[in-house]
């Protein structure tokens, strides 16, 4: 058990704790050290340390894969310290980094997650490499499975605990923006941290909303001030994306709109999709979405039901029906495939940045006619073609990598490596082979008893049967599945992945193998090399920039910190205009005790200065306790005797026993307690009570000057003390009124 207490209560006369020093223990020691996307809207990576315990928060990369980043060098040095990395988000900028830390940097930190991400992120990497040639020097595709089987995958509310003692919990809450992104809770001893970056309050089609205010008071608040200048007002942005759809289609114009390929993407395809149902004429244009991996994400969305929001999760089970079955978008994975589609068209293109993929593609023949339009939803990081767009730049310069045949003495040269490096792989074949050909076994034991039977070491076996190992007869070792007293247990018996996405990866992987048949096979056997061509685009087609990134605007963050008020923030990921705005919001309105705008690689120190007494409880004492639930915490009344054992550490003086510092005090119960005044626990707010109120039937109005007037003769307001008072004559429904306001708070 911990009692915690403000150091003012330690000074006073009457503290319950007389025999204790005048200094009690602090809580821990909590440092944070962004190593990327600190003052910027960059790839977010963040280092977290509780006490000795290491955590990485996110560990994203951009689409460029460049292994000088700064924060990649860091990780280098750090990658085995590591105790755990958290992930937020799917997306590149959340994950990018996580295959060559783990595979190439050998971080070996456990891995946790939504499954959505798990699932979508996996899509994320392969679509980003599959555009980036040099990127495949880097890390692979093998690389990305095998490190994405390391990944922990946890639901919603879900309590896991971390480190030797066990003493660091994670939980995830929903965040929106994305299907399984995530807000984290990380909690130890009093200490509570929140960390939430890219989450959206409102509730969309197919994401539920982010109830970040509903976590409770933190000690601890990180999070981004990406939106905190942008006072878009997102509830319009839909109607106005298809308005100017509609107005470019009817013209004879096509349409592109940059997206991702597993996270906004299906927000704008649900509500493109209702448009073209209900808004006559639009059935005759074409509504596509162009990616690589179209196919596996509209797949691993479907089977992603349960993480949906609960108005259409339930519209789904009902009919039980395909949640991601499209009447009028189609769902394309070749450039080519745009052919057999009725023009003119609104295609929703990979990659969101515009700096490659089919957007880029299609950005480069449309750009330079009138007639068409491009739409951008998100103002994505700096130096970005799609930033460069809603900066308004109109000579558009991108670098664009290409396979060139090698010929003359390049050819020549690399022929010449090539028979170099064969030669030597023989060679070390034909040596590897001459090992193998005695299996060496050594048994110390049989050594020692100097039996006269053959030695292991001339057992010659045949080329199949050659084989390492112990057992000279039967070289495999039979694999015991795990049981428990219920039998075999369940993660033997089931498969990592759906079944359904088991089936779509093997006809995505047999397209794929088609493909490279047809057209990867010439290529590889013509030697090649990679020449980077720089481009001019000139831009003539109208831009629109319609926020709709999923993220909550300006107002809305400033109102949810207000409400969370936490004792301490910490603001990242924007701009420094933007983070230098909110702090002096919360300034201001004196929310946080202190509040930290870092730069990156800076160590900031955020501990708590909350005193804490550890204690034990005697069983008796326990179990007569009543505990009710408040927040993520049980909170019970303790009346008894506060004592320090006596550990045997003879006084080498007088030979008596001495109390050791190091022990644990404990408070044992006493013959008779005094008892306590009834104490209500939790917080009120007047709007939710005035709904709850008119839900039972009473008539609420808001009082101008704060308050609220019911049924005309009773006043309820709140002090600056958060202490309810209700004014009014002793009728029934007075009494009615104070026992709903009772049922409000947990009583102890």
């Amino acid at each position: 058990s911990i009692l915690s207490h403000t150091p003012q209560l330690t000074k006073h006369p009457l503290s319950p704790f007389p025999s204790l020093s005048a200094t009690p223990p602090m809580s821990s020691t909590i440092h944070l050290t962004p190593l990327s996307g600190a003052q910027n809207q960059g790839p977010q990576c963040h280092l977290l340390r509780l006490d000795n315990f290491l955590i990485l928060l996110d560990c994203g990369w951009d689409e460029r894969f460049d292994v000088k980043a700064p924060h990649l060098q860091q990780l280098k040095r750090l990658a085995p310290q590591i105790d755990a990395i958290l992930l937020s988000h799917s997306s590149l900028h959340h994950l990018g980094a996580l295959p060559y830390l783990v595979q190439h940097l050998k971080c070996n930190a456990p891995i946790y997650c939504t499954t959505p991400i798990w699932t979508m992120g996996e899509t994320f990497l392969e679509e980003s490499l599959s555009w980036n040639i040099q990127a495949t020097e880097i890390f692979s595709v093998n690389d990305i499975h095998e490190t994405f089987k390391r990944i922990n995958r946890m639901r919603y509310q879900e309590r896991v605990f971390l480190g030797e003692a066990k003493d660091v919990q994670i939980v995830p809450f929903s965040a929106g923006h994305t299907l399984g992104a995530t807000v984290w809770k990380l909690s130890k001893e009093t200490d509570d941290i929140i960390y939430a970056i890219d989450y959206n309050h409102r509730k969309e089609i197919i994401c539920d909303a982010c109830r970040i205010d509903k976590l409770g008071k933190p000690s601890i608040l990180i999070t981004d001030s990406f939106m905190a200048s942008n006072e878009a007002k997102v509830k319009d942005s839909p109607k106005e994306i298809v308005d100017k759809t509609m107005e470019t289609l009817r013209l004879g114009g096509n349409v592109l709109i940059p997206s991702d390929t597993a996270g906004r993407c299906f927000e704008l395809m649900f509500h493109l999709e209702r448009a073209w149902k209900q808004r006559p004429g639009l059935s005759n244009y074409g509504l596509v979405f162009l990616s690589k991996m179209s196919l596996r994400s509209i797949t691993s969305a479907s089977n992603q039901l349960e993480w949906m929001g609960e108005s259409f999760r339930k519209e789904h089970e009902d009919r039980h029906s395909d949640p991601m079955s499209f009447e009028h978008v189609r769902i394309l994975r070749k450039l080519s495939m745009l052919e057999g589609v009725k023009h003119p068209v609104c295609v929703i293109a990979a990659t969101e940045t515009l700096n490659s993929g089919f957007s880029l593609a299609l950005f480069r023949i449309w750009g330079q006619h009138k007639s068409n339009r491009v739409i951008l939803t998100d103002k994505n990081i700096k130096g970005s073609n799609v930033r460069k767009l809603i900066e308004g730049q109109r000579q558009i310069d991108v670098k664009i990598f290409k396979k060139v045949a090698l010929q003359g003495e390049e050819l020549e040269e690399h022929l010449r490596q090539k028979r170099a490096d064969e030669e030597v792989a023989k060679l070390k074949a034909r040596e590897a082979e001459q090992r193998k050909e005695v299996i060496q076994i050594r048994d110390e034991a049989e050594q020692e008893e100097e039996l006269e039977a053959p030695s292991h070491d001339q057992l010659y076996l045949p080329e199949n049967m050659r084989y390492h190992s112990q057992y000279p007869m039967f070289p495999c070792i039979e694999r015991h599945l795990e049981t428990s007293i219920y039998g075999i247990v369940a993660d033997e018996l089931i498969t990592k992945r759906n079944f359904m996405e088991e089936i779509q990866e093997q006809e995505d992987r047999a397209a794929l193998e088609r493909e490279q048949t047809q057209q990867v096979q010439p290529e590889e056997q013509i030697p090649f090399k990679i020449v980077e061509e720089n481009v001019s685009i000139e831009v003539v087609c109208p831009v629109d920039y319609i926020e709709f990134s999923g993220r909550s605007n300006g107002t809305s963050v400033r109102n949810i910190i207000q409400q969370m008020h936490p004792r301490k923030l910490v603001l990242i990921h924007g701009t420094p205009q933007d983070s230098e705005m909110l702090r002096k919001f919360c300034v201001e309105k004196k929310l946080c005790e202190q509040i930290e705008v870092p730069h990156e690689n800076q160590v900031v120190d955020i501990s708590m200065d909350t005193n804490m007494i550890k204690v034990k409880l005697r069983e008796q004492l326990l179990s007569n306790t009543r505990f009710v639930k408040a927040g993520t915490f049980d909170l019970g009344f303790i009346e008894g005797l506060y004592e320090y054992p006596k550990v045997e550490e003879p006084n080498q003086e007088d030979g008596t026993t001495a109390t050791s510092a190091d022990a644990i005090p404990f408070i044992a119960p006493r013959a008779t307690n005094k008892g306590h005044h009834t104490i209500l626990l939790g917080e009120i707010k007047l709007h939710n009570l005035s709904n709850i109120l008119r839900k039972k039937g009473f008539k609420v109005k808001f009082k101008i000057d704060g308050g609220l007037i019911v049924n005309g003769n009773i006043l309820i307001t709140l002090d600056s003390s958060e202490k309810v008072n209700i004014e009014g004559s002793l009728c029934k429904d007075y009494f009615d009124l104070r026992q709903i306001v009772y049922t409000q708070f947990q009583v102890l």
